[in-house]
């Protein structure tokens, strides 16, 4: 199945539908995101498991948020409800403000709680 993902012509075809239901207006979900899911899982999958990806994300800034994005998914929420109590509530404000707050936080996280239990993962790992 993977081969079938990983193929050229699927990553094309998945990639502009995509684009084309996240640029127009038609058949943007209302009760169902099915297809949504779909597009974005064969995404991520060609990303993350396929060497000859078609997208791409080199580079240490996306290593960095790969590595706090479990702490990101985590404490996002928390932030916009900060930055809205604070009143913040034009788009730019909010969205720059609740941004880095989220990736202040998770990087936080990420090293002080995170770090220390990967660390002890490898201690206690069984040797194969």
């Amino acid at each position: 199945m993977l081969q079938f993902l990983h193929s050229g012509l699927v990553q094309l075809a998945v990639y502009a539908l995509t684009a084309w239901l996240v640029v127009t207006a038609s058949f943007k979900p209302i009760f169902n995101y099915g297809v949504y899911s779909v597009c974005f899982g064969v995404l991520i999958l060609n990303v993350s498991t396929n060497p000859r990806s078609l997208i791409r994300f080199p580079g240490r800034v996306f290593e960095f948020l790969g590595n706090i994005s479990f702490s990101i998914y985590m404490l996002h929420e928390l932030a916009i409800q900060l930055v809205l109590r604070l009143g913040w509530t034009s788009d730019a404000r909010l969205y720059g403000a609740s941004m880095t707050l989220t990736i202040a936080a998770a990087t936080v996280c990420y090293l002080v709680v995170e770090r220390p239990f990967l660390r002890l993962k490898t201690r206690f790992a069984a040797l194969p």
